[in-house]
């Protein structure tokens, strides 16, 4: 029996189920039908005569009126399967197009269900299908079109990260030859410092990007003064300006609010992006003009509205309408005038919005283009310290501070302890974790001011060590300020690293003023804590309970 019910659920054909369902039912109707006629003439019989033999010769009387009604039944029941046979075959051949259709999808062609006026059940599951194929066909020409757009991409960075790899390894090959021609030594290192500018600049894009992406991108809030962002931004992007003899004007008379309160890295990377571009993309002796105003909606807020305009080469207009997406390049024919990779307006557009504000731009072919965009800032009402009263507090913070430095690979190693002893710090290190791990554990309490740790090392690594240092019983394992130094800065690395005890998360190449401003912060935190605990304390663990 388990057999048949199986042969009927996966094996019998659609009409076949079909003719058996139908054949059933009419075989039990049938019955029915025969076992009522039955009981109704036998009751007309009984009720006709008591006598046998009348009832007997009744019954034959009946037999022939019962023989036709199951004749007509059974033909009946005949009739009915032809005609349901025809009316399923008709439903079959319109399953078995809408296979041989669904075949032809599967197969790769999307054209193969056209939309059908029909609208029984049939119909909606075409009509359905068809539109399934719509959608998969414009997925496949977007994947094909990002496809198409990555391999440019790919060929471009590999032609934009050898160009400047390129440069540094010939300007050192001239430094080799020239040790005692100083100014050619100096020009050659400011060339070289150029280039691995260069280069940060494509990796921080492109790391960027996939943190915009996945929603890793940290919009912190700080006080600065836009003045001064756009100025210093200014001031960095006028030599480019001035190798090709382009004016850079710019008009920020209007602005009565200056101090706020808001994401100062960003800011400065959006303008310092697009006054780039302005630069790069413009002709020799052309023009950029630089306008601000100030929209002032109530005491706690400002809104900021830039326009960045350009004497430069444009865009069409078709390219306009992609300009802000990732990887994005106009074809110009002149790819090695106009390097990168593609990624800094599609970066620009994210930030702006992520911080609230809006973003558009116009242009024509050679003609130029300009950007306009706002930003939204809460107004800072307190008086803050000047750049210089903030560098000389952060120096006499770091100067005489004794730290542990722990990097496996030799030259970081080398290049962080000289930023460190370049302001005066006593540097002791270690090429792993085992090593950080004696040389604290050795040490009087307290020798540390704190402790700069990589992530990836051999035998034992930051995380490792950052775990037994916070676990050793005595009174600084608990505060002493521990920096992870890492070149992954995902949000999850840096959640990873608080998680295993590290105060703060440094990126590699170690951006300088950003590790003083860490060592200032932590080291001025744990000099409050240390002040707190009681000479008794320092060789127990008395402290940790």
């Amino acid at each position: 029996m388990k057999k048949l019910i199986k042969w009927f659920n996966y094996t019998a054909s659609l009409r076949t189920k079909i003719l058996i369902s139908i054949s059933i039912m009419q075989g039990l109707v049938l019955t029915f039908f025969a076992c009522y006629v039955y009981s109704v003439q036998t009751l007309i019989i009984g009720k006709m005569s008591d006598n046998e033999a009348e009832r007997i010769e009744y019954m034959k009387i009946f037999l022939p009126a019962r023989v036709s009604c199951i004749v007509v039944a059974l033909v009946m029941i005949l009739l009915s399967v032809v005609i349901s046979d025809f009316l399923i075959s008709v439903v079959i051949k319109r399953l078995k197009k809408l296979e041989h259709q669904a075949d032809g999808v599967a197969s790769g062609d999307m054209e193969a269900i056209p939309k059908t006026d029909a609208v029984d059940e049939i119909g909606a599951v075409t009509n359905s299908i068809s539109v399934m194929a719509d959608n998969l066909k414009e997925k496949a020409a977007q994947a094909k079109a990002a496809d198409s757009t990555k391999t440019d991409f790919l060929a471009r960075m590999s032609h934009d990260i050898r160009t400047p790899m390129n440069a540094i390894h010939g300007m050192v090959e001239i430094i080799k030859k020239n040790p005692e021609d100083k100014r050619r030594v100096r020009d050659c290192i400011r060339k070289i410092d150029i280039s691995t500018s260069h280069l940060l600049v494509l990796i921080d894009e492109i790391l960027d990007m996939s943190k915009l992406d996945n929603g890793d991108m940290e919009i912190t809030t700080e006080s600065f003064d836009i003045g001064e962002v756009l100025q210093q931004s200014l001031e960095f992007a006028m030599g480019q300006a001035e190798e090709r003899d382009i004016n850079v004007y710019m008009d920020s008379s209007d602005l009565t609010v200056t101090k706020v309160l808001g994401c100062e890295l960003y800011t400065r990377r959006i303008f310092t992006n697009l006054l780039s571009n302005a630069i790069k993309f413009n002709k020799d002796n052309g023009s950029v003009t630089i306008e601000v105003s100030e929209n002032i909606p109530d005491r706690k807020r400002v809104v900021y509205t830039f326009s960045i305009e350009d004497s430069g080469i444009g865009m069409s207009r078709d390219f306009i309408n992609t300009a802000f997406e990732p990887f994005s390049q106009e074809n110009t024919g002149a790819r090695s005038n106009f390097t990168g990779t593609g990624l800094g307006l599609a970066i620009v557009k994210k930030l702006v919005e992520s911080m609230g504000g809006r973003i558009d731009l116009k242009s024509e072919i050679g003609e130029g283009t300009k950007f306009t965009f706002s930003l939204p800032f809460a107004i800072d009402r307190k008086v803050s310290d000047s750049e210089d009263q903030r560098a000389e507090r952060m120096n006499s913070g770091i100067k005489g501070s004794h730290m542990l430095l722990v990097e496996d690979n030799a030259l970081n190693l080398e290049i962080a302890k000289f930023m460190l002893e370049d302001k005066g710090v006593i540097v002791d290190t270690a090429t792993n974790g085992k090593e950080a791990v004696k040389l604290f554990e050795k040490s009087i309490p307290f020798t540390y001011d704190l402790i700069l740790m990589d992530i990836m090392m051999p035998e034992m690594d930051g995380l490792q060590a950052t775990g037994v240092i916070r676990n050793m019983m005595r009174a600084d394992a608990k505060i002493v300020p521990i920096v992870a130094l890492s070149a992954n800065t995902y949000a999850e690395d840096i959640k990873v690293s608080r998680e295993a005890g590290m105060d703060d998360h440094l990126s590699k190449p170690i951006d300088v003023d950003r590790l003083y401003e860490v060592i200032t912060r932590l080291k001025g935190a744990y000099d409050s804590k240390r002040i707190e605990r009681p000479y008794s304390q320092l060789f127990t663990g008395d402290s940790l309970k």
